[in-house]
C-alpha cells in the first residue's frame, strides 16, 4: 500500500510542477507553424517579401551597353515578364531560397520547443492518469 501512496504523491508531484505560464506564452501564430507538416514553409510572405518585383520606371537613366533607348525598355519589359513567369510558376530566385531556409530553420526551432513543452505536459498527465488508475485510499 506504501509504493501506491509514493506512486500517487510522486504524480501529484509531477502534475504541481508544471510551469503554465509556459503554455500561456504560446502564440497562435507558433501554435500553427507547430501543426504545420515539419519541411514545409507556414510564413508564406517570406517568399514575397524577397521576390526581385521589376517596375519599369518613368524616367530612366541611360544604360550604353544598349543600342537604343527602345532596347533599353524592351529587355526591362522583357525582365519582368520573365519574373513574373516564375513567379506564378513557382520558381525561387537565390534570395527567396535563403530566405526560405532561414525561416524553416527558425520555424523547426519553434517546432523542436513546443514539442518538448506537449511531451512533458504529456508525460506528467500519463504518470498522473496511471495514479488514479490505482486509486489512492
Amino acid at each position: 500500500m506504501s509504493s501506491d501512496s509514493e506512486f500517487w504523491k510522486k504524480a501529484s508531484d509531477a502534475f504541481k510542477s508544471i510551469d503554465i505560464q509556459k503554455y500561456l506564452n504560446v502564440e497562435e501564430r507558433q501554435l500553427k507553424i507547430y501543426e504545420t507538416a515539419e519541411g514545409t514553409l507556414f510564413n508564406q510572405e517570406v517568399i514575397e517579401k524577397n521576390a526581385d518585383i521589376i517596375e519599369i520606371p518613368k524616367n530612366i537613366k541611360r544604360d550604353y551597353s544598349f543600342a537604343s533607348y527602345k532596347d533599353q525598355l524592351a529587355d526591362l519589359q522583357l525582365r519582368k515578364e520573365i519574373a513574373d513567369k516564375n513567379r506564378k510558376a513557382g520558381i525561387l530566385t537565390e534570395k527567396q531560397k535563403r530566405a526560405v531556409e532561414l525561416e524553416l530553420k527558425n520555424e523547426e526551432e519553434i517546432r523542436k520547443l513546443l514539442k518538448q513543452l506537449h511531451d512533458l505536459f504529456e508525460g506528467k498527465v500519463k504518470l498522473l492518469f496511471m495514479a488514479c488508475k490505482k486509486e489512492p485510499q
